[in-house]
């Protein structure tokens, strides 16, 4: 018999560990790569956000910075990404 599983419930398990966990960045990596594969494969890939500060743990770093008024537009573009974590992101 064919096992499935839902892979709209496996994205949003992936999404809230990416923005709450505070396991190693090489754990999700890990995530992210197996997530992404699963993904493509189904044909569900509709692309991910970077996550700012308020969506991860106090001490942790965002997925990308944003000015004081919360807009990531207004903020310089080399700003962005600085002392960030890649890892901190939201499928789609």
């Amino acid at each position: 018999m064919k096992k499935t599983f839902n892979v709209d419930e496996y994205r949003k398990m992936v999404n809230e560990s990416l923005a709450l966990s505070e396991c190693s960045l090489d754990m999700r990596q890990g995530m992210i790569t197996m997530l992404e594969e699963i993904l493509h494969r189904t044909g569900n890939y509709k692309g991910f956000q970077y996550l700012m500060q308020d969506k991860v743990p106090p001490g942790e770093k965002p997925g990308i910075n944003c000015n004081s008024t919360g807009l990531i537009e207004s903020t310089p573009e080399i700003e962005r990404f600085r002392f960030t974590d890649p890892t901190r992101v939201r499928y789609n």
